[in-house]
């Protein structure tokens, strides 16, 4: 059974926002520490997305990275394909090792199967609060699609494990 009933983000366009947009569609709380400023690579986090938000003291990407990884249960950090060793999902990953938070990364598309393993994951460390992470859209465009899509699933009550689409 899956406990998850509050998703976090950063905002930043991508992997975030799709966390946010996939907590609106499921009627789930969403919230998150932003950068000052509502800072993202399209300018200002845009209003809708700021419902449940705060800024952090700080415009750098980072503070906010910690901040969410420590708010939550555990981060689960989404992508098309492998993750630059640079990138700001690297450094998620980095920061939830370091203070011993619950976290895992998935590629997508995937399956029954992977949306399987990530409610297991999930059911397994009793994640209420999770944390989306991934890459933004400008560098793997159509990761907003396949990440909104793929937590819809995942996080669904009705979810059979069956019928999954991209």
């Amino acid at each position: 059974m899956i406990l998850v009933h509050t998703i976090i983000s950063g905002g930043q366009t991508g992997v975030d926002r799709a966390g946010l947009d996939a907590a609106a569609d499921l009627g789930l709380k969403r919230g998150g520490m932003a950068p000052a400023g509502w800072r993202a690579e399209d300018g200002a986090i845009p209003e809708h997305y700021r419902l449940g938000m705060m800024q952090s003291a700080s415009e750098a990407y980072p503070v906010r990275t910690q901040a969410n990884v420590e708010a939550s249960g555990g981060t689960l950090i989404l992508s098309l394909g492998p993750l630059p060793a640079d990138s700001g999902s690297m450094l998620t990953g980095k920061i939830a090792r370091r203070i011993g938070k619950p976290y895992r990364w998935f590629t997508l598309p995937f399956g029954p199967l992977g949306v399987q393993l990530v409610r297991e994951w999930i059911e397994e460390n009793c994640i209420e609060i999770l944390n989306v992470a991934g890459p933004r859209e400008s560098r793997e465009p159509g990761v907003y699609a396949a990440a909104r899509a793929a937590l819809v699933e995942i996080l669904s009550p009705d979810h059979d494990g069956f019928g999954w689409t991209p």
